[in-house]
């Protein structure tokens, strides 16, 4: 009985040592709800193969489009978190965006500008905004088109991006622009 016991407790002890081993290789740009998210979902496919119950599919995707509570957070969020790390992008850069997004955010209600999210529901992962009246001589201007680095290179970015040509052929603008940098090679 004692025997058993050490040995338990040694293999608790390592169990233990490998959660913290993997915890310290956690992107440092994870949020706490993220890696508790995570832990959540671990925990629920463990039972369910121990109890032999089906395991639920997490949140489908959607696109929808229109503004939603904490869009322009996660969207400016995405922007820096991409921008910071592969082009070196600070503060000013920060700004910037905030604001031009913010000018495009007062004007969503109007029809010639609209908005697309990729969302769980929950969390938004990508962005894409046509501001109609930016530029002036009734061009389109695609802004803020941004995959978050979890669904980077899947296929949410194109559809993001058919969503938003199909409302500027229904809004007939004769032309859209897109501005970008060196970097952003993606894009």
């Amino acid at each position: 009985m004692d025997e058993g016991r050490e040995i338990l407790g040694r293999i608790d002890k390592f169990a233990n040592e490998q959660v913290v081993e993997a915890l310290k290789k956690v992107p440092l740009d994870s949020s706490p709800q993220q890696i508790l998210d995570g832990i959540r979902g671990y925990s629920a496919a463990l039972r369910a193969e121990r109890l032999g119950e089906a395991v639920k599919a997490v949140g489908e995707i959607i696109v929808i489009s229109g503004y939603r509570p904490g869009l322009f957070g996660s969207c400016l969020d995405m922007h820096m978190r991409y921008c910071s790390r592969t082009v070196g992008f600070g503060v000013s850069f920060e700004a910037q965006i905030a604001t031009r997004l913010g000018e495009v955010l007062n004007r969503l209600e109007r029809p010639r500008n609209e908005v697309w999210m990729a969302t769980d529901g929950m969390k938004i992962f990508e962005t894409i905004f046509i501001d109609g009246e930016g530029l002036g001589e009734n061009k389109a201007h695609l802004r803020a088109l941004i995959v978050d680095d979890a669904l980077r290179g899947r296929v949410f970015g194109r559809r993001l991006i058919e969503k938003a040509m199909d409302f500027v052929g229904k809004q007939e603008f004769p032309e859209i622009h897109l501005y970008n940098f060196k970097g952003l090679d993606a894009a």
